[in-house]
């Protein structure tokens, strides 16, 4: 016990030498900004590091303890076998649940990598490439946009009250007028250009028209819209005519659906609402031409000054804001990854330590196997063969069992990827071939060793 507490608690120190740098990557994620954890060290801490690793002392030296104190002397002096001579043995079945572990902690970082992939590659239903979105911090939107049209590289300015796919969501109640039916939207106020600037598909009636004071009359809606308020051809709703906030407003156009909300938020969009209400405007969008990025920024810079000196221009390209709405699965995929790999890289060294001890063994055994004729490639395989067989045990459970854990936190998704047999057959490949190199080297070194010397190995 006393030699066990010792191994236990140098890895302790090991461990805290390795903490300083995983501390620094940890409070540089993205999720971090929100959780604010410093992970500072204190007394408590440390007591309960120390805490612990007495706590695994015992657990992993107990049974070794009390096995080997309970071992006859004579029994010791002859040399028998501590074993039971069962082919299975509690190492076995340790051996086969950590590649287990590991082989599912690697399936689900791949599956968690495909979604954030299938996210970066989704296509929203509109177009964010060359867009950067510009706040208004309180200046006059007509103002701002007289300005900014005429700078160099520009295509198309628009203005919104928020963006859409980033997380916020305003909504608003429309009334049959006469009825008391009502039917809950998604609200975005927006101008004549916004479906222009992002290339969003009208596909019946025509577009708001321009708006500089007060609110239109005039609404978009999507096509979820006409289906949700009991039209069964979109074009059917244009020209009814709906009270919001005691306003009557007409329906002038549909456009394709979008998706409006964050990809992992779990829920399909609703109905939009697209109108126009210059007070709740918040965002210039800006559409430029490809190919001239930094001219383009240093002009909208320059002439930001000369709309308002005192605040600097604050922008963000719309498809950096898409990505960082999903740089949280991000996170989950390094947080996973540093799991399946320190999960397999522990259960590579206990495959490794049962390698040489089992090997070591079987030194004389080998020693008589090659006197007889038996090759080193065949006794590499009589060397690996239990081995291979715990390796191919563990892909059989864990393979199966990741398929399902990470199919039921997909079906969540509304936006998923696709969890396929390849996925499965890439991670059994991964542990596969770790597994490999760690016996092989090993086996090759004893089947290769002189036979004369390992019939003299005592």
């Amino acid at each position: 016990m006393s030699e066990t507490s010792i191994t236990v608690l140098f890895s302790l120190v090991l461990a805290n030498f390795f903490l300083l740098f995983l501390k620094t990557a940890f409070l540089n994620l993205w999720i971090n900004k929100y959780l604010n954890f410093d992970l500072k060290y204190n007394l408590y801490v440390y007591l309960a590091f120390v805490g612990f690793s007495l706590l695994i002392s015992f657990i992993s030296g107990i049974f070794p303890a009390l096995r080997l104190s309970k071992t006859s002397p004579m029994a010791t002096m002859k040399k028998w076998s501590l074993s039971s001579g069962k082919k299975w043995s509690l190492r076995s079945v340790l051996t086969v649940s950590q590649f287990t572990i590991s082989l599912i902690f690697i399936i689900t970082s791949i599956v968690i990598y495909d979604q954030f992939k299938h996210y970066r590659q989704f296509d929203y239903g509109f177009n964010p490439k060359n867009i950067i979105n510009i706040n208004l911090q309180s200046n006059d939107f007509q103002l701002v946009k007289n300005r900014l049209k005429d700078v160099k590289g520009i295509k198309q300015l628009s203005e919104c009250a928020y963006l859409p796919a980033t997380g916020r969501n305003d909504n608003l109640e429309l009334k049959i007028p006469g009825k008391e039916k009502t039917f809950n939207a998604i609200s975005l106020t927006t101008d004549d250009n916004f479906i222009k600037t992002l290339d969003i598909k009208l596909l019946y009636g025509e577009n708001i028209k321009p708006n500089t004071t007060g609110k239109s009359d005039l609404i978009l809606v999507n096509e979820e819209a006409t289906r949700n308020f009991g039209f069964k051809n979109p074009s059917e709703i244009l020209g009814q005519t709906y009270e919001l906030n005691g306003q009557s407003v007409q329906v002038a156009g549909v456009f394709k659906d979008i998706t409006f909300y964050l990809l992992f938020a779990g829920r399909p969009t609703g109905p939009i609402v697209l109108r126009s209400n210059p007070e709740e405007l918040k965002y210039i969008t800006v559409k430029f031409e490809g190919g001239n990025t930094n001219a383009v920024l240093k002009e909208l810079t320059d002439t930001w000054k000369t709309i308002d000196p005192i605040h600097p221009i604050q922008y963000e390209f719309y498809e950096d804001t898409l990505t960082n709405t999903n740089q949280g699965i991000f996170d989950l995929v390094s947080v996973i990854s540093l799991l399946a790999f320190l999960a397999i890289t522990i259960a590579c060294l206990g495959l490794l330590g049962m390698a040489i001890y089992t090997t070591e063994r079987r030194t004389k055994e080998i020693g008589v196997r090659k006197v007889l004729g038996a090759s080193e490639w065949s006794l590499n395989y009589q060397l690996a063969k239990e081995f291979l067989i715990m390796l191919a045990i563990a892909v059989l459970i864990a393979a199966p069992s990741a398929y399902l854990a990470n199919n039921l936190w997909l079906n969540f998704m509304v936006v998923r990827a696709d969890l396929s047999i390849g996925t499965l057959v890439l991670g059994s490949l991964i542990l596969l071939f770790l597994g490999l190199i760690t016996i092989v080297p090993q086996t090759y070194k004893i089947a290769k060793r002189n036979p004369v010397e390992s019939l003299k190995t005592e």
